[in-house]
């Protein structure tokens, strides 16, 4: 575990840019992250002869919500024809491709390049890697455990085609989503927060903050199963409470509050 003495003073500009900047990050990121899973089921498709182009999604209607969170897009694979091929294996594989291919693999090279000395001697890259990483990592959270024992989606399509009940497939997904749960929280986080924060503990604060609401909020509060309420109500303050604790010299920060007079 390490610790940076903090700096802690009245809100700047600088603060206020990075928070702009941050926000900026993860909008973009979630773009990349969200992409990259599509096209993974869409060329997968294709490579497989499944398809005949690659990049033909279905993008969507024009709507602010789309155009900010690409909520509306969609493979454009059709699996039953897939199924009824005989291929059901290959359906399989196609559908599990966005999260295992898409959002698994990015998480784990984005790890891997903030490791090279040339990324680390770049902020601005390692701050894209970082965010990328925790899209990457949380989308799988939305699948597995939120969205595995359910009759639509990604999981229930490639449990379909296996021609096995979605309670097999459960155990196996969950423990992919488990793990980089704890990679990226035990790993990518204390790799790079340094650089990412540049010594500002209100930075951090804010970092740390968003890294809790995306991952356990916005990608943890899909479904109306128990798991999105655990998701929201315990998952979001423990884990800004576990990295708080962790990375933040609160004793410290204490003794810089401003005395009242």
């Amino acid at each position: 575990m390490t610790s940076f003495k903090p700096t802690l003073k009245k809100l700047t500009i600088v603060n206020l840019k990075f928070a702009l900047l941050t926000m900026f990050l993860v909008l973009f990121t979630h773009a990349i992250a969200y992409l990259s899973h599509e096209y993974s089921h869409s060329f997968l498709a294709w490579i497989l002869g499944f398809k005949e182009n690659p990049l033909a999604l279905d993008y969507g209607s024009p709507t602010w919500r789309n155009i900010i969170l690409l909520g509306d897009i969609d493979e454009n694979v059709n699996y039953k024809q897939i199924i009824d091929s005989g291929n059901g294996v290959s359906g399989g594989i196609i559908a599990l491709a966005g999260a295992g291919i898409g959002n698994g693999l990015l998480y784990f090279l984005c790890y891997w390049l903030t490791k090279l000395d040339r990324i680390r001697s770049s902020r601005g890259a390692t701050m894209f890697l970082f965010w990328l990483s925790l899209m990457g990592a949380a989308n799988l959270l939305s699948y597995a455990p939120l969205r595995v024992i359910t009759d639509h989606g990604d999981m229930a399509i490639a449990a379909g085609c296996f021609g096995i009940s979605t309670w097999v497939l459960f155990p196996f997904v969950t423990a992919g989503s488990m793990y980089l749960i704890y990679h990226f929280f035990f790993k990518m986080f204390p790799q790079n927060y340094l650089k990412v924060v540049a010594g500002s503990s209100l930075n951090l604060v804010f970092t740390i903050t968003m890294i809790s609401y995306w991952y356990f909020g916005f990608f943890g509060s899909d479904g109306t199963t128990i798991i999105p309420i655990i998701s929201k109500y315990l998952f979001i303050p423990f884990s800004a409470m576990f990295l708080a604790s962790r990375y933040l010299d609160l004793p410290s920060l204490l003794q810089e509050l401003p005395k009242k007079k």
